[in-house]
């Protein structure tokens, strides 16, 4: 005779899964690395630090960076992430995106363009006094 022990297990999961039961909580690292940007915003109105590290000091901003997503890039960066954070390997989210061919997030990483609450020159520079923070 078959053991109905698989069977049951799976169904207890199906019922479980009908009943409103919650399903196990998804990392923002993991919901970056799965381009699910409902989840990363939820995460980040949650109180998740966006600059926070995996085991490999990789923050979700190299994610979006190594997997092309730059509306979820953008979204970290407006949340407070910091694309000068370095990996283990000494990487920035910006060299992720000129790794993984991904020219789009290179340039909204590129540290010569303006960020929140400094001014962009006409030539797409920043003044001296937004870099010596005066």
């Amino acid at each position: 005779m078959k053991s109905l022990l698989p069977l049951t297990a799976g169904l207890a999961l199906a019922l479980a899964a009908g009943c409103g039961a919650q399903a196990p909580r998804t990392t923002i690292h993991e919901a970056v690395s799965q381009g699910r940007e409902s989840l990363v915003k939820r995460h980040l109105d949650a109180g998740t630090d966006p600059n926070s590290r995996d085991a490999s000091d990789v923050t979700p901003l190299h994610l979006a960076a190594a997997t092309g997503n730059a509306d979820i890039a953008q979204l970290l960066l407006d949340k407070g992430a910091d694309p000068t954070l370095k990996d283990n390997k000494g990487k920035t989210p910006r060299q992720m995106a000129m790794k993984y061919n991904h020219p789009k997030i290179a340039e909204l990483l590129n540290p010569k363009k303006a960020g929140p609450g400094r001014r962009q020159l006409i030539d797409g520079g920043v003044g001296v006094s937004e870099v010596l923070d005066f």
